[in-house]
């Protein structure tokens, strides 16, 4: 498709991205020094075109890629350099810290976890956002000013769940950890910032739309517009991962390039001018950023909104991918943290595929088939083809991703993203309707469009193998050809379009090969798993897997138990066996059934009154999750 012909700014863009990709884990003095070099290549050929007065196009994208990977160097060396080094040279160590509370995370009977403001970190000056973890149940709310001492920690790793990733792509730095209530001491003072007001009023919004929808509905209202996924069940959060949906739930561009989109229908309804529509957009996005307490992935998504808008209006030839990089490169130089965002790369992925494919398949030659066809007819099967394609790029652009970040992807992706799709824009325009105004029929008419989300999310995770984690070499083998297909397609400029088909094809092999799970081993292996005083047995043969918990029902043992079936390349078990009754274990099939899909559990035949008790609130807690419940070998 030829890409980057023409265009030299998206070419510095990309090849930027890519150095700041390359020498993220990288140490201060290397980044320097590659920082050093990129400006004096720059003002080098800046000076001989200057005095050969004449700057050819190769010139000006050196020029370009020089001064683009020189602006994100500077951001990633001061975020990943000395902000970080100040606290991994500390960790373990004991330190005392001054800030304020920006949000409650949690707060129970085993321990309080807070992101926090560093304003004093050992007596130095700082302004550093970290994760305040307290071993206690602390009386700190959002606002309050603390002094305290305790201890850098090491970030970890259980699974699949990467927390130095997680933390830093939020812009946390580190993990603060205090063990004794009396090390931590309120000052007494207040801190009330624009942000910590714009989360008051974003919990105020999602309590009255929680109000007036109800139930798992309003929860879900709640995520999709206002981002606050906390009502949302655990087993509604795995329908949606398994569907290959859960970026509906994480705000992103696609949120409000909806949003806009209801506006943009609307003015045109009233024949505004295309000008005054795009004009009007930044103010839309600034709206909605207030609505979600400005949380950083909306921050993101309406920084990328306002640079397209100002592209189109300022530029004569306007370029939809050149806008693009221009705006990925601004939200990295503001943001160096988000090239660890998943959301961020998926929304980018996908956008840009779309753009580099999609007017390759609309040139794509028509058959004599189109023209027997009604004019209606044909035009109808035409946007039918182009959503179906547009989805399918879009799965191609982020295939790699998807698998990189999370190990996962499901083979439901397209198919239920494209016919939830009308369900979301209808969510999200009687969503702002609620919020204005709360009355029975606009709840109501709201309600239809999210209990349609949340049941074709169910059938689809109930299918076998909705969810592939690629174990295999020959998997990642296909994986990697179509990801190399996409790349070329998208760099080479091919002379027949019928070419931009093969990442398709390839992407199609992947899914298939890895869903069907021919190249699983098909010999029973069987992994023990021990902690504290619970013991477990998974067994996995091909793509099915039973867990035999011997345990005492604690849930210590639901993260090791997930982490070895994905380590098999699974994400749900066939067979749940207890072998005995234990208090705990309605709190441990609930919790399981929140990371792993449960299909089957078997419970002993009960023999005593206490067992018939703890059988009864079994099936009442499998029943939640649509788990058949079988006793007895």
């Amino acid at each position: 498709m030829g890409i980057f012909r023409k265009r030299p700014l998206a070419l510095a863009v990309c090849v930027a991205v890519c150095v700041a990709l390359a020498v993220m884990s990288l140490g201060s003095r290397v980044k320097l020094i590659l920082l050093a070099c990129f400006l004096l290549c720059g003002l080098l050929l800046s000076v001989l075109s200057l005095l050969r007065r004449r700057v050819t196009a190769r010139c000006t994208a050196l020029i370009l890629t020089c001064a683009a990977c020189a602006g994100l160097l500077v951001g990633s060396w001061a975020w990943f350099g000395p902000v970080s080094d100040r606290y991994l040279s500390r960790t373990g160590e004991t330190v005392a810290v001054e800030g304020y509370v920006t949000e409650r995370l949690s707060a129970g009977g085993n321990g309080s976890r807070f992101t926090v403001r560093l304003t004093e970190f050992d007596g130095t000056p700082v302004r550093d956002r970290v994760l305040l973890e307290c071993s206690y149940r602390s009386a700190l709310s959002e606002g309050d000013r603390f002094r305290l001492v305790g201890q850098v920690r090491e970030f970890t790793r259980e699974g699949s769940y990467d927390e130095e990733t997680s933390l830093r792509s939020d812009g946390l730095v580190a993990v603060v950890t205090c063990s004794d209530y009396g090390d931590c001491t309120i000052t007494g003072e207040r801190t009330d910032t624009p942000m910590l007001a714009l989360r008051r009023l974003n919990r105020r919004f999602c309590e009255r739309l929680g109000n007036a929808v109800g139930g798992e509905e309003g929860a879900l209202a709640s995520a999709l517009l206002l981002g606050n996924r906390s009502g949302l069940s655990g087993e509604t959060v795995l329908h949606f991962r398994r569907s290959g949906i859960s970026h509906l739930l994480a705000l992103s561009g696609l949120h409000v390039s909806i949003l806009i989109g209801i506006l943009e229908w609307l003015l045109g309804r009233f024949r505004v001018p295309k000008r005054v529509r795009i004009a009007a957009v930044p103010p839309l996005a600034l709206f909605y950023l207030v609505l979600t307490g400005a949380a950083v992935s909306t921050v993101r998504a309406v920084l990328m909104v306002a640079v397209l808008s100002l592209a189109f209006l300022s530029a004569e030839r306007y370029d939809s991918f050149t806008a693009l990089s221009v705006a990925l490169f601004c939200i990295l130089f503001v943001t160096p943290y988000a090239v660890l965002d998943l959301s961020l790369w998926l929304s980018f992925g996908a956008a840009a595929s779309i753009i580099v494919f999609l007017p390759a398949v609309r040139a794509l030659p028509h058959g004599r088939l189109w023209r027997l066809l009604p004019r209606r007819v044909a035009k109808a099967l035409q946007n039918l083809i182009t959503a179906v394609a547009t989805g399918l790029f879009a799965t191609c652009g982020t295939l790699g991703i998807s698998v990189l970040f999370t190990g996962s992807v499901s083979v439901f992706s397209v198919p239920v993203t494209l016919i939830l799709s009308p369900l979301v824009t209808a969510a999200l325009f009687l969503g702002l309707f609620a919020l204005l105004l709360p009355i029975p029929p606009v709840a109501f008419l709201l309600r239809l469009p999210l209990s349609g989300m949340l049941w074709l999310a169910g059938r689809a995770s109930e299918v076998r193998n909705a969810l592939i984690l690629p174990t295999q070499a020959a998997e990642y083998v296909f994986l990697i050809l179509s990801v190399l297909a996409t790349l070329a397609a998208a760099i080479l400029p091919l002379k027949r379009k019928r070419w931009v088909t093969a990442p398709l094809v390839l992407s199609a092999l992947f899914l298939v090969i890895s869903a069907s799970g021919i190249l699983l081993p098909r010999e029973v292996s069987v992994t023990y798993l021990h902690e504290n005083a619970g013991e477990a047995l998974v067994a996995v043969s091909g793509r099915r897997a039973a867990v035999i918990d011997c345990s005492d029902g604690s849930s210590g043992l639901v993260y090791p138990t997930a982490a070895a079936l994905a380590e098999e390349g699974l994400a749900e078990v066939d067979e749940l066996v207890l072998t005995h009754y234990h208090s705990k274990a309605p709190l441990y099939l609930s919790r399981l059934s929140a990371r792993v899909l449960v299909r089957r559990l078997r419970l002993p035949m009960p023999q005593t009154e206490n067992e018939v008790a703890f059988a009864a609130r079994m099936e009442q807690e499998a029943a939640l999750h649509g788990i058949t419940v079988l006793y007895g070998a």
